[in-house]
């Protein structure tokens, strides 16, 4: 029969043996648990994966994320306005040299030259009034109407030419309105895109653009043209040209505006960029180097643990 101390040094080794596979087997459990989060912190190249984590972090985190899907849609509003103000700038100079190709004509000719001249140029004031008259109606890129305001799917501008068939002189209609778009390209600060021609077409009233080059040229071609006439034509389409600049001088100073801003949100993007970059992007590199020496020492703590037990270790996992 075996001695109390004996008992004692026996129940002591099995305590020591059981304490031994306990702090044994959480070891490898937790270095397990590690090298989980490991992986799969490499997988996604995050470097935290839920905000208990870090949560002063991730709320610093969650704060840039904001600010940064905040300053890319005001980039793409920027790129959407820069779009359409370069659309209305290419169309704004081509019915300015319209317009200063008419006034050329109408300046250089008296109405006495012969039936012949006077055809030419009158076929030549016809085509630069459809033109004029089109880029009026010009559609933008995405099919919306430029010059109408908020009416962007309303043909803005009406009018039947009797150079081309109509019975009588005809005022042009406007169908769209005064309305003015704007684009927020940053916080709490809006820019114009769009522009009326209200003051070059004159629409339906007695300085109306359209029709008085209709008319110029329906004399013109028909003989029955007078000095007059030029003088008045030539007044009308100088005033209409001066309205114009205006327009285009106003359009050039929001391109400048938008520039200026897109530079200003291109930098404060690239930094809150960074710094949530910085706070929440994984160096690969060195998760991996740790990884591969867990997974090391890993291995060889179970294999000193099955050969300490004499026995598999999934006996105890």
């Amino acid at each position: 029969m075996p001695s109390w101390a004996q008992c004692n040094r026996s129940l002591a080794m099995r305590v020591s043996s059981l304490s031994y596979y306990s702090a044994t087997l959480a070891g490898i459990r937790d270095q397990q648990a590690k090298i989980a989060r490991l992986s799969q912190q490499v997988a996604t190249e995050t470097k935290y994966l839920a905000a208990k984590d870090s949560p002063i972090e991730a709320t610093r985190a969650l704060y840039l994320a904001d600010r940064v899907a905040q300053r890319t849609q005001y980039q793409a509003n920027q790129t959407k306005a820069e779009i359409g103000i370069q659309e209305e700038q290419t169309v704004l100079n081509e019915l300015d040299d319209a317009l200063s190709s008419v006034r050329s004509l109408v300046m250089s000719t008296t109405g006495s030259e012969d039936a012949e001249a006077r055809q030419q140029v009158a076929a030549q004031l016809s085509n630069l009034y459809q033109h004029i008259k089109s880029l009026a109606n010009y559609k933008d890129s995405s099919g919306n109407y430029l010059f109408s305001g908020f009416q962007t799917d309303t043909l803005p501008y009406e009018h039947a030419s009797v150079y081309e068939g109509a019975a009588s002189p005809q005022s042009t209609t406007y169908y769209g309105d005064t309305g003015v778009r704007k684009t927020e390209i940053e916080a709490g600060r809006y820019l114009q895109t769009n522009d009326t021609l209200d003051t070059v077409m004159q629409a339906g009233t007695t300085n109306d653009l359209l029709s008085s080059l209709d008319q110029i040229a329906t004399a013109l071609r028909d003989g029955t043209a007078t000095a007059s006439d030029f003088t008045s034509a030539t007044d009308l389409v100088s005033s209409a040209l001066s309205n114009l600049r205006m327009i285009e001088s106003d359009v050039s100073g929001r391109y400048v505006e938008l520039t200026s801003t897109q530079e200003s949100t291109t930098s404060l993007l690239q930094n809150d960029q960074n710094a949530l970059s910085k706070l929440t992007e994984l160096d690969s590199a060195a998760a991996i180097v740790e990884l591969q020496q867990r997974q090391v020492t890993l291995q060889a703590a179970e294999n000193t643990f099955s050969l300490t037990s004499q026995q598999s270790l999934f006996d105890y996992l």
